[in-house]
């Protein structure tokens, strides 16, 4: 039997940005601090300037602002584009409603 001899194994990990989206700063909390970037990045003319991936990549809205604030106050995190669609349609009835106590 040879004897073993202990070997060193170094782990590395590569940032891909926070877990929650909602977490700008990367702190591992959504809180006011996060609120703030938000709002800052919204109010930034340059676009280039919003790093937000809260509702897609460079998307910087007052959508954005209040999720990350549902977040900071407890809430979930909502991420995605968030656009719902909601299709009505409406025809006439074909029949007649009776008189109303003999009125027409």
């Amino acid at each position: 039997m040879h004897p073993r001899t202990p070997t060193a194994f170094t782990v590395a990990s590569v940032a891909s940005g926070p877990a929650n989206a909602c977490d700008l700063n990367a702190d591992t909390t959504v809180n006011v601090i996060d609120v703030q970037l938000a709002v800052n990045m919204y109010l930034d003319p340059n676009p280039l300037d919003c790093t937000a991936t809260v509702a897609g990549n460079g998307v910087c809205n007052q959508d954005v602002i209040n999720r990350i604030t549902t977040a900071a106050l407890g809430g979930t995190c909502v991420t995605g584009q968030g656009t719902h669609g909601v299709a009505l349609s409406w025809g006439a009835s074909s029949t007649s409603k009776p008189p109303r106590n003999g009125v027409v």
